[in-house]
């Protein structure tokens, strides 16, 4: 049985002569079998195919649609010119055999339309508020322009807030400026190690905690409202003295009176040392000076205010007593000024009693 070629089987099946049976075998094995060789046609679409596979050679005729094996390359014609289609040398190339590809030839653009990317890998986005196809996204991680207004910014985040105007982790402006952002209530937190907190702005209150991620009990759900400013540890500065310089110009001041309280309400105070127990995370481990809550409440109640706080033996809400020492100060200042007038009038008695000797 051998395949022929059709000039031989025409001169074997011409009028007048008589095939025998290996002209038949011959016949049959020079076409090609739907069932021998596993060649099938869709009845649908009416696609040729080919399990096996095909082996292509270089031609240098085409026409619309000719596949060709060039130079190591899988071309096809388009009527005009043959282009490339894959292979080893093509744009995206196998790497250690595979399944891995590489990219050598130049910058790859994603809805860069007929423009050149200027990037080894540019996407383009629209200049609307981002979608949740209209980002680039790398796993859980996203990027997209701003939203409407902030077109020409940057944003990066989740790829589930992105899409989201309001809810993106970094946004920067074509001038260099960052924004850090969290949605809604959530913390804005910068840690070491993932797990240490040095610095959260609290999501409800805005508050800024240092060295830590937990509100001061009390301090938040305050009468005097929240304590924006709260630091877990000791803290220091390296200008000034020991308070915070404040406005104090009498242009944006009203309702001004005079401090009665001296120093009689001065005697009655009660200084303390103490330790923390751990309540409330406070840190038991230093030494403190101060006085108590509840008893500075009853002398000078406008240095105290009331802090809700979930008592943690009971589980109910509770009040906590916070103390402002400033006004206290001023309070000394008045002490001080009666102790002067008093030693003044000491002395005159006593140059009056010297003078009637």
């Amino acid at each position: 049985m051998s395949e022929r070629s059709k000039a031989h089987l025409k001169q074997e099946f011409r009028d007048g002569e008589r095939p025998t049976g290996k002209d038949f075998e011959d016949l049959i094995d020079s076409f090609v079998s739907k069932m021998d060789d596993q060649v099938t046609v869709d009845p649908v679409t009416h696609n040729l195919n080919i399990p096996g596979g095909i082996n292509l050679a270089d031609t240098a005729q085409g026409k619309a649609g000719t596949l060709r094996f060039n130079g190591g390359q899988v071309q096809v014609h388009d009527g005009a010119t043959w282009g490339q289609v894959s292979g080893s040398g093509g744009a995206f190339q196998p790497i250690g055999g595979g399944p891995s590809v590489g990219f050598t030839g130049g910058n790859v653009g994603i809805n860069t339309a007929a423009q050149v990317p200027v990037a080894r890998l540019e996407v383009r986005f629209n200049t609307v508020a981002p979608t949740a196809v209209d980002i680039a996204k790398f796993g859980n991680a996203a990027v997209a322009n701003g939203a409407a207004g902030f077109t020409d910014f940057a944003v990066f985040g989740h790829a589930t807030h992105v899409v989201q105007a309001n809810n993106y982790a970094v946004r920067q402006s074509p001038a260099g400026d960052v924004a850090i952002n969290a949605p809604g209530i959530q913390n804005i937190s910068f840690t070491h190690s993932r797990l240490t907190s040095r610095m959260v702005i609290h999501g409800t209150s805005g508050a800024v905690l240092i060295n830590t991620n937990a509100t001061i009990p009390g301090s938040v759900n305050n009468a005097v409202g929240a304590h924006m400013l709260q630091v877990a540890g000791h803290a220091c500065k390296t200008v000034g003295g020991g308070t915070w310089t404040d406005l104090s110009d009498f242009r944006a001041k009203q309702d001004i009176r005079k401090l009665e309280d001296g120093l009689e309400k001065l005697m009655k105070v009660r200084t303390v040392r103490y330790r923390y127990n751990g309540k409330y995370n406070t840190t038991t481990d230093h030494e403190e000076f101060g006085i108590i809550g509840q008893e500075i409440r009853e002398i000078f109640p406008y240095m105290t205010s009331l802090g809700k706080v979930i008592d943690e033996a009971t589980g109910k809400e509770d009040d906590v007593v916070m103390f402002n020492a400033s006004p206290l100060t001023f309070v000394m200042v008045n002490a001080i000024q009666e102790l002067t007038t008093r030693v003044q009038e000491l002395e005159k008695r006593i140059s009056a009693m010297e003078g009637n000797k």
